[in-house]
């Protein structure tokens, strides 16, 4: 929840809230509802028969009736605990009223003095210690009826930023935690608890997509994140893809703008924060014109924006710095912006973007308004006459006349306010995407490969033009120079690794290696052909690579056969369950058969 100025609450989260529940309490409120005695009867009995026993090494033992609570996963549960929240909704209501404790002062004409989540509630007062000592009141007399006590451990005191010291004497005194909203810490916790050093690129790489940019992505659509956060955040993510540490500061192969680019342009298709923060602020300035049943767009609209031009309004340095930020977003968030009235009660005639070509006042200028004789705070049913535009019945050659005229849809049939799509532009499409990331891949394989597409692995060569002092010589096949067009595959052990499966399936590939990602594009006219080679090729890069490291980091060097069947190995392993896919459709071919028939015979 956003709140300009100043941030006065208390997060509460209650202690256990299913095990804790009163019986007694909730068929009182039943019984107070008015329900018939035929129903709360067989509530009762739905809340009080169950029994339980206890787990003891693994094995369950006793038998004994509960006396208290209802039951996780029961799908009526979630609506009785609805019944027992409403109680604290109304207790805090009626504690305002009787002066229990004080609303924030931005929260009194709409009477808005709680939001709850399930058994989290967060309540907005005036940051007094009297109105706090009032809440925990209220709470005591709620836990006194229905069993269910706040959990000071979780329980935290938001107030202004401002007020840091103050905050924490008060959180001290009444025995409830000092609360904050640390994301960067939150997101370094979740890097440093998982064994990263044991993951591959691919798995660090399937992590910061499903959970790290889910958790960013939770917070950037509530709050507009410092840019400063943001970049911290990048580098904490770059660090954990290249290093597997948040916090290491080198050996990044590839730079972080290529890889927050689509996959067709040559990334790994992750977004960049500060561009999809961007993005997710305009989502807020749309949902203040289209989100009418929205509590936050509702308060919004009374205590900030009132009766004023969104667009054309100035920010204070009273203001909030989210709000300050918003407007800052305008001129970006104006092209997005179309609206049509309806009524053309609301709409702005100079100022809103609702003929589609942009603000009129952009187009016309600032002597439009004074030109054309209608003023600048005009809304669209102020042009309008008899169903048709004002200007239709002038005879003046003023050119801004003839300007909106050209301009102004037809009177009849406007169209509502539509959605728009903050696009981000793709750059130059790499013609080799489609071989690296093809369906049913094998990601570390794709991954290593997308590396070697960039000329990015420290091969020798590359080493030595830093400045390092090694020797040059391939590790597999100790006659060469080492580098990536050695690598892959002029070197004749990894040539030979390779042309086993070309030569295999009667093939020719290019010699080059960039030539030979353009031929993987359509390597053969059988289906089952053409994914092989193309998880051969990734499968033979990878394990060059691995081969080429034990090598150097621990001298063995093993036969061309002992690398081969590895190859062999996991390629079966990965033709195997889409196998299974393809027997669902009799029709089709099986590539194992093609597998066996040509690689592995």
């Amino acid at each position: 929840m956003f709140i300009p100025d100043v941030v006065q609450g208390n997060q509460i989260d209650l202690t256990k809230a299913y095990d804790n529940v009163n019986w007694d309490f909730l068929l009182n409120i039943l019984t107070a509802m008015e329900l018939p005695q035929v129903f709360i009867g067989w509530i009762r009995v739905c809340i009080s028969t169950p029994s339980y026993s206890v787990a003891f090494n693994g094995e369950l033992i006793g038998h004994f009736q509960g006396k208290k609570g209802i039951r996780q996963g029961d799908p009526m549960s979630s609506h009785l605990f609805v019944l027992i929240m409403d109680i604290l909704a109304k207790s805090l209501d009626k504690g305002t009223l009787t002066n229990l404790f004080q609303l924030h002062p931005k929260c009194l004409v709409l009477m808005f003095t709680h939001l709850s989540f399930a058994d989290d509630v967060l309540v907005f007062f005036d940051g007094s210690d009297s109105s706090l000592e009032g809440i925990l009141c209220i709470l005591d007399e709620f836990k006194q009826g229905s069993s269910l006590g706040i959990n000071r451990h979780k329980t935290s005191l938001l107030l202004d930023e401002a007020n840091f010291e103050r905050t924490s004497e008060l959180a001290a005194r009444f025995g409830i935690d000092h609360g904050s909203q640390p994301l960067l810490d939150k997101i370094f916790y979740r890097f440093t608890s998982w064994t990263a050093r044991h993951l591959s690129f691919a798995g660090r790489l399937q992590l910061l997509k499903s959970v790290i940019y889910s958790s960013i992505n939770l917070w950037a659509s509530v709050f507009i994140l410092p840019n400063k956060c943001l970049l911290k955040l990048e580098q904490m993510c770059n660090a954990f893809l290249w290093k597997g540490a948040p916090n290491s500061s080198r050996g990044a192969k590839i730079a972080w703008d290529i890889v927050c680019s689509e996959k067709c342009c040559g990334g790994l298709g992750l977004r960049r924060l500060t561009t999809w923060n961007t993005v997710l602020g305009l989502k807020l300035i749309w949902l203040l014109f289209s989100a009418g049943g929205s509590l936050w767009v509702s308060w919004m609209r009374y205590n900030v924006l009132g009766q004023r031009n969104f667009w054309t309004l100035n920010s204070t340095t009273s203001d909030s710095w989210i709000w300050r930020r918003l407007c800052k977003l305008r001129e970006v968030a104006r092209p997005f912006v179309v609206c049509d009235v309806g009524s053309g009660v609301t709409a702005k005639f100079w100022h809103d973007n609702w003929t589609g070509h942009g603000p009129l006042i952009d187009l016309v200028g600032p002597l439009g308004p004074q030109t054309v004789g209608l003023p600048i705070d005009a809304v669209v049913t102020d042009a309008l006459r008899n169903r048709s535009w004002w200007i239709e019945s002038s005879r003046s050659r003023s050119p801004i006349i003839n300007q909106l005229r050209n301009l102004l849809p037809v009177a009849e049939g406007l169209i509502d306010w539509k959605t728009w799509l903050a696009l981000h532009p793709q750059n130059h499409i790499v013609p080799w995407y489609k071989a690296v990331w093809f369906k049913n891949h094998v990601p570390k394989h794709a991954f290593i490969c997308w590396v070697v597409a960039w000329n990015r692995l420290h091969t020798r060569d590359r080493l030595r033009s830093w400045g390092l002092s090694i020797p040059t010589v391939c590790l597999l096949c100790n006659s060469h120079d080492e580098s990536r067009a050695h690598l892959f595959f002029e070197c004749p052990f990894c040539g030979a690794v390779w042309r086993f499966f070309t030569g295999r399936a009667n093939l020719f590939p290019p010699a080059q290696l960039m030539y030979c990602l353009i031929w993987l594009l359509n390597p053969s006219r059988d289906k089952n052909t053409t994914l092989i080679i193309r998880l051969a090729f990734q499968a033979s890069v990878y394990a060059i690579w691995r081969e080429r490291n034990l090598c150097l980091h621990t001298g063995v060097a093993r036969v061309f056969d002992s690398v081969l069947k590895d190859i062999q190995l996991t390629i079966r392993a990965r033709l195997d369950p889409i196998s299974r896919i393809t027997e669902l459709h009799p029709s089709a071919p099986s590539v194992l058969r093609t597998w066996f028939s040509l690689f592995q015979s």
